[in-house]
Formats: structure tokens, C-alpha cells, sequence
């Protein structure tokens, strides 16, 4: 076996004490790109006062008869203000990678499942509306799910535990952190919240949902040296990939459409990275490790 595997623990997330320096990076040439254009927000012809107060004018606030100041910054998503775009492109940016040891065998082999994370973009997506027919500022009930949904491979996805991968994750965004909490990356969670609606006005609420993919691929450490685990008869690494949405805690009710995009503040996960090593065709894999994917699902064709 190798002396540079990647971390016989599993599911830890690759650190530089983890990872062999010499380890290389690797792209995606396939990935899946947003519309990186740029656009403006439409108003759509609102009230002039919901639009004043939506936006949170401290000065103007109490056009809202009856209604607190704070009852007003809850409009605007905890005080954070108005989106200026619908969708927040990330463009396929890795931001986690972990090493999962499938097997080992002390002095002969172990097989190591990679698991990329990566973000494609986050989108405001209106989860729910009301209307308010009346004269007068009503507070209505809004509701929400927030949690981890698998969008495209689940049954991929629930073989190799992809859900896993979501726990404890962070953002760099624009120099904070964005920690998703253990609700936001489990199963859906149904929450509700109360927000005043100007008369003759439609509320939306919209909930920013982040959407990721993720590439697994598998590492054979065997003949005292590192194999990336390839198709049955040529040297092009097997990749399995699934695709998440986690529908998060940061929702924002206005009166406004929102659209456009723009690209995110967002931070890469630094180098190193574990990257793949020489590719080995499947029929050259040991035999517990052909069978162990085979086993499992993986198609090698």
C-alpha cells in the first residue's frame, strides 16, 4: 500500500494535514455554467408605500399604522435589506471535499470513496404569497420548508451517504462565514412566519435555496501506489454525480419581483486538493475492489 493514502477516517473533510502536497487539482471541463449577466431590479409599479417601507426607511416607518419598527425590519429578512437579484451564480465552485474509507486492509489495499461538493448557485424561490384585499395593514401567516433535498441521483445518493457531506458545512461569502445549521442540511423542516401586508398588496415570501453538486469518484491505494478507479477498458476515471438543494433559514418578504442574477462573493475550499491520481482500468482493479463497486452500483461500461 501507498504511505500517502488520503485519510483512513471516514468521512473527514480534507484538510492540508490530511492531503499529500504533491497532489495535483482538478476542473470540470463539463460543468454546468450560469448566465453571468447582470441585471436590475423591477419595482413594478408598487405603492409608494410599500416600497418605503419594505426597503425600511426608519423616517417613514409609521406609514404603517399600527405597525412596529421591528415588525418592519422583519420584512426585509432581519434587517439585511431588499435582494438585489434572484439568483447568485457560483459557477460550479468547490467548496468541500471529503475522503470516506470504504474498506482497508492492513498492508494490502484500501478503497476510498471522494466525495466533491460543489456550489452551483443560490436562488431566491417564492415559497409562498397573500394578498391583501383590504383597506387596511393585515399581518399574515407565511410558511416555509427548510432542509436537504436531493434533486437528481438519489438513489446514488443514498448508496454512498451523499447527505453526510452536507453536515457542518461553511461558506467563505463576501470574508463572513455561512454556516448551515443541522436543521437547514436534514430532513425538510416546516416553519411559518407572520408578516404585515399593506392594503392592496401582494406579499411574497421568497427563501433562498442553495444548490450544489457533487462528483464521487474512487481512490484504489494498492502495489504500493494510489489508482484512481477507472471504466472497464479505458483510463477515464469513474465519476458518479448527484445534485442537492439546501432550501435555508434566509427568507425575505417583499412586495417586489426579484430577477437578474449576479456572481457571488463566494470562496474556493485552498489548496490542496486531493487530486486524481493515474487512472486504472476496471479489469486491473483488484478483485475485492471491482466487486465492491459492482456491489454497490457502480456501472464501469
Amino acid at each position: 500500500m501507498s504511505s500517502t493514502t488520503p485519510t483512513a477516517n471516514p468521512g473527514v473533510e480534507l484538510s492540508s494535514d490530511d492531503i499529500d502536497n504533491s497532489l495535483y487539482d482538478r476542473e470540470y471541463p463539463d460543468a454546468d455554467i450560469e448566465n453571468d449577466e447582470e441585471s436590475t431590479l423591477t419595482e413594478d409599479a408598487l405603492p409608494a408605500i410599500a416600497t418605503t417601507v419594505l426597503k425600511h426607511n426608519p423616517d417613514t416607518a409609521e406609514l404603517f399604522t399600527g405597525v412596529q419598527e421591528e415588525e418592519a425590519m422583519r420584512m426585509t429578512s432581519q434587517g439585511r435589506g431588499i435582494p438585489q437579484h434572484e439568483i447568485l451564480n457560483a459557477h460550479d465552485t468547490l467548496v468541500r471535499q471529503v475522503s470516506t474509507e470504504i474498506y482497508y486492509r492492513r498492508g494490502e489495499q484500501a478503497l476510498f470513496q471522494i466525495s466533491d461538493v460543489r456550489l452551483l448557485n443560490a436562488r431566491w424561490v417564492v415559497k409562498d404569497t397573500h394578498h391583501n384585499n383590504s383597506s387596511t395593514i393585515h399581518n399574515m401567516g407565511f410558511s416555509y420548508t427548510e432542509g436537504l433535498s436531493t434533486t437528481q441521483g438519489t438513489e446514488t445518493s443514498l448508496e454512498w451517504n451523499i447527505g453526510a457531506n452536507f453536515r457542518g458545512l461553511s461558506l467563505g461569502i463576501g470574508g463572513s462565514t455561512r454556516s448551515f445549521s443541522s436543521t437547514e442540511v436534514s430532513s425538510g423542516t416546516t416553519r411559518s412566519r407572520e408578516m404585515p401586508v399593506p392594503p392592496q398588496t401582494s406579499m411574497r415570501l421568497y427563501q433562498l435555496q442553495y444548490n450544489f453538486r457533487v462528483v464521487i469518484w474512487f481512490i484504489l491505494d494498492a502495489w504500493n501506489a494510489r489508482w484512481g478507479c477507472g471504466h472497464r477498458g479505458r483510463n477515464v476515471l469513474i465519476r458518479l454525480e448527484t445534485r442537492h438543494t439546501i432550501a435555508s433559514n434566509e427568507t425575505v418578504g417583499t412586495a417586489q419581483r426579484l430577477s437578474g442574477s449576479t456572481r457571488m462573493p463566494l470562496q474556493a475550499l485552498p489548496p490542496p486538493h486531493i487530486g486524481v491520481p493515474p487512472v486504472r482500468k476496471f479489469e486491473n482493479l483488484t478483485t475485492l475492489a471491482r466487486n465492491t463497486l459492482l456491489g454497490r452500483g457502480v456501472n464501469p461500461a
